[in-house]
């Protein structure tokens, strides 16, 4: 049902419950993607350190190490999934701005429902 539906009082009501629940929902996996993010940046700054004592020991110049660590497999793929868990962190995040704009619009068209009603 789209917000902009000639809806009733009781229409808005049920419309106002379901975006609300869906905002909860949205709050819950915001914080599931909050942790993962979290979670996976510790574990590529920790495989990062790691990795450049490795390459340290080995002899390689200071000046290229950050591009040889970031550039090993291993630290690579803990990197892509830091950013993967940041993009999905970031639309959780919007996801929730959505329904709170939708929960305002819906509170505005029931605010104006009940002055109808009012008259």
């Amino acid at each position: 049902m789209s917000i902009t539906d000639n809806l009733s009082g009781q229409d808005l009501y049920e419309e106002m419950q379901d975006t609300r629940k869906s905002t909860n929902d949205a709050i819950s996996e915001s914080i599931r993607c909050g942790i993962r993010k979290s979670k996976s940046e510790n574990a590529y700054r920790i495989a990062k350190a790691q990795r450049t004592l490795v390459l340290r020991e080995q002899g390689f110049q200071i000046t290229i190490l950050a591009d040889l660590v970031k550039g090993t497999p291993e630290v690579a793929k803990l990197n892509l999934e830091w950013d993967i868990a940041q993009v999905r962190y970031d639309a959780a995040k919007e996801l929730i701005w959505k329904y709170r704009r939708e929960l305002d619009i819906l509170m505005t068209l029931m605010r104006m429902e009940y002055g109808k009603i009012n008259d």
